[in-house]
């Protein structure tokens, strides 16, 4: 089943709950090859917004006065530390469940729909992804490093923060009906076995149209 069926079967059980409408569940069942990916999605949002509010704090002082009074090493060490956990968790997640992850990733990098604004957040997610985990390590230990080296890391750090300032918002814009519609199908679901006393198997809806991490 596509991603596009699964929209279609997803908006019908919603329809058909909102007219009393009995609906054959048998039509919602899609394939998510890539069950541990809405997970990591989760966690890795999380990681990154914890990123940008940190970095944001750091980044421009008179930000920083005014909500946390100045500068302290408490916000640097969870600035770094969730860069560690920006690193840790799609390691972790390609250790984890190999077969998923390069499935999610071969599937979604080439999607045209929308302008390919789902592949190119996937690949600016993996290029930033990667130059945010390198140069911030190397600002990390930069009392070991040469001063090139560590101007090099304060440039692009700050470009790919810039950038990913713009990314976010339109990363939840183009996600943004899809996600509306997923939730609804969900809980027409919920719906459905609340009040047809269905036997109902746990939903598996197909992510391919969902945002990319």
């Amino acid at each position: 089943m596509t991603a596009e069926q699964t929209s279609l079967a997803e908006e019908t059980c919603a329809a058909g709950v909102e007219a009393g409408v009995d609906v054959d569940m048998s039509s919602m069942e899609a394939v998510e090859p890539w069950e541990s990916y809405p997970w990591l999605h989760f966690f890795y949002a999380v990681v990154a917004l914890a990123l940008v509010g940190t970095g944001l704090l750091i980044q421009f002082p008179d930000l920083r006065a005014r909500f946390v009074g100045g500068y302290g090493q408490t916000l640097a060490w969870w600035h770094e530390w969730t860069g560690v956990a920006m690193l840790v968790l799609p390691v972790l997640w390609f250790v984890l469940a190999p077969s998923a992850a390069w499935d999610t990733i071969v599937l979604r990098s080439w999607r045209r729909d929308k302008l390919a604004l789902h592949a190119v957040n996937l690949w600016f997610t993996i290029v930033s992804g990667t130059v945010f985990v390198i140069t911030g390590f190397l600002l990390w230990f930069q009392r070991t490093l040469p001063d090139p080296v560590i101007d090099w890391s304060y440039v692009l750090h700050d470009v790919f923060s810039y950038a990913l300032y713009v990314m976010i918002p339109v990363h939840i814009v183009i996600s943004l009906g899809r996600t509306l519609r997923n939730l609804r199908a969900r809980l027409a679901r919920v719906r459905l076995a609340v009040t047809g006393g269905q036997q109902l198997e746990k939903g598996r809806t197909s992510r391919e149209g969902l945002t990319c991490w």
